[in-house]
């Protein structure tokens, strides 16, 4: 069977002609779902290579690329741009459905609009994932409830969501965006031994965090930042890397420099997927503060690793920690919600060894593998159903 992807994720052709995207775990899900399909054909944006990107390229050899123009933005003039755009991506709609017998949907995005009425229209198979948040409106654009509302009621096939709710739709079912493969999962095993057997001889003296997204307002930085101000404040040590980058660099950076945190906070800029991975076997808690987030890939990387998440209290965070039994949650809106918990979880190491086994068993089911032969086996069920 042959596949057509439509996604925003923004892709790079390298000096040397690799393909690949600085959103590694985007690549890595593809080249797994990949592996069920004959040809894959990915229709998205792509920029020009700059020399530092971190990237993880493709190495499968059936998966072909048909760049599209990157478009964005808030202002008339962007969205002009966008409209003026449209014949060319009604244009690769039309290549898509030539070259493929079903097609994947990435949502939300703009691309995906009026993609859904030409797939809709051809009564193309076709299945999708959401990767927003599913369970509630709070804080979404009318854009982004808009597209719920197709998937919702009106799009023909399977769609994948992050959801706490009890889903018993047979064509929307709950999905969970995973980051590592099973053998990375094994690999990692004494690793994970290594950190507890350390637990289980001396207590924590300083406090090891890392922190992983874009450098944006909603992912809400600055709020860790400021609890590591109260933290340096009573004299608690701590170490916090920042991983990414984005519009809020230079305002965190002076965060930093004006309250004298730059030996406690690292920035690390953008990594790949084998720096991280590096870089979480030496810290032991991953705090996230978004003020919103469909669903938190962070949290399951981290379990990975024997690192415990701590998260604000929204959205999947009751499920992602499994309520508190797993990870930690907190409220951002309390100023020293996060401070408070830190200090507490200090003493707390029996606690910590217990909570980093039970944490590598739940994340056990959230491999690559698990997420790429769900997609398949819905996609079969529902079509084979249709046939029926």
């Amino acid at each position: 069977m042959r596949l057509a992807i439509y996604s925003d994720c923004v892709h790079v052709k390298t000096n040397d002609g690799k393909i690949g995207s600085d959103v590694h775990i985007f690549v890595r899900q593809i080249e797994t779902l990949s592996t069920y399909f004959s040809e894959v054909h990915i229709f998205c944006p792509f920029i020009a290579y700059q020399n530092n990107q971190s990237l993880t390229t493709y190495q499968q050899k059936h998966i072909s690329f048909y760049p599209l123009k990157y478009l964005g933005g808030n202002n008339l003039i962007d969205k002009l741009k966008i409209f003026l755009y449209i014949p060319t991506w009604f244009k690769a709609f039309s290549k898509g459905n030539k070259l493929s017998d079903i097609v994947y949907q990435r949502f939300p995005n703009n691309l995906n609009i009026p993609g859904f009425f030409y797939f809709y229209f051809k009564k193309k198979p076709v299945f999708a994932t959401y990767t927003g948040t599913w369970d509630s409106h709070v804080g979404l654009s009318q854009s982004y409830i808009f597209q719920k509302y197709l998937l919702k009621k009106i799009f023909r096939g399977p769609v994948g969501v992050y959801s706490n709710a009890n889903i018993n739709e047979d064509r929307i079912f709950k999905s969970f965006s995973p980051s590592y493969t099973l053998a990375e999962w094994n690999a990692e095993e004494e690793n994970v031994q290594a950190k507890i057997n350390h637990l289980s001889n001396q207590q924590i003296k300083t406090l090891k965090l890392i922190t992983v997204g874009s450098l944006i307002g909603y992912k809400n930085q600055l709020y860790i930042l400021n609890t590591c101000v109260l933290l340096k404040q009573q004299n608690i040590a701590f170490h916090l890397h920042v991983v990414g980058d984005g519009e809020d660099r230079n305002l965190l950076e002076n965060f930093v420099q004006e309250n004298n945190l730059t030996k406690e906070v690292t920035f690390t800029g953008r990594i790949n997927t084998q720096q991280l991975q590096q870089l979480y076997r030496t810290v032991d808690f991953a705090v996230q503060a978004p003020l919103l987030e469909g669903f938190g890939k962070v949290p399951l990387e981290a379990y990975f690793h024997g690192v415990l998440p701590i998260i604000n209290h929204i959205s999947m965070a009751d499920y992602i920690t499994q309520n508190n039994r797993l990870g930690y949650t907190f409220n951002a809106q309390d100023r020293e919600a996060l401070f408070l918990l830190l200090k507490n979880i200090l003493s707390d190491k029996q606690n910590l060894q217990n909570r980093i086994l039970a944490a590598r068993t739940f994340v056990q089911q959230f491999t690559l593998e698990a997420w790429a032969k769900q997609y398949k086996d819905k996609i079969d069920k529902f079509y084979l159903a249709l046939v029926k």
